[in-house]
């Protein structure tokens, strides 16, 4: 929970060899039922800019993009860019 209603789903990686077996989306939707449950109704994710798995991923389940900034953890000389999306939920 990043606020009383809003929660962040911080990373979600599925083992290449088992994508496109709705795994992910299986694990987004418990990660997304905890929130609901711990009050939130809306969900924040950040996505590495050019993720071309991540990126339509997350935007065929609902989420829009926001905001684009420093990605997390970049140290101050290095440019990776995390693309935020979020949805109510």
């Amino acid at each position: 929970m990043i606020s009383e209603s809003e929660g962040e789903l911080y990373v979600l990686y599925v083992e290449p060899t088992r994508k496109y077996q709705g795994i992910g989306t299986l694990l987004l939707d418990a990660v997304t039922q905890e929130l609901k449950e711990l009050g939130a109704d809306v969900q924040w994710v950040s996505v590495a800019k050019g993720n071309q798995m991540g990126i339509p991923f997350y935007e065929s389940l609902g989420f829009r993009f926001y905001e684009e900034k420093k990605a997390y953890a970049s140290l101050e000389d290095e440019d990776r860019v995390a693309l935020r999306y979020k949805r109510s939920i």
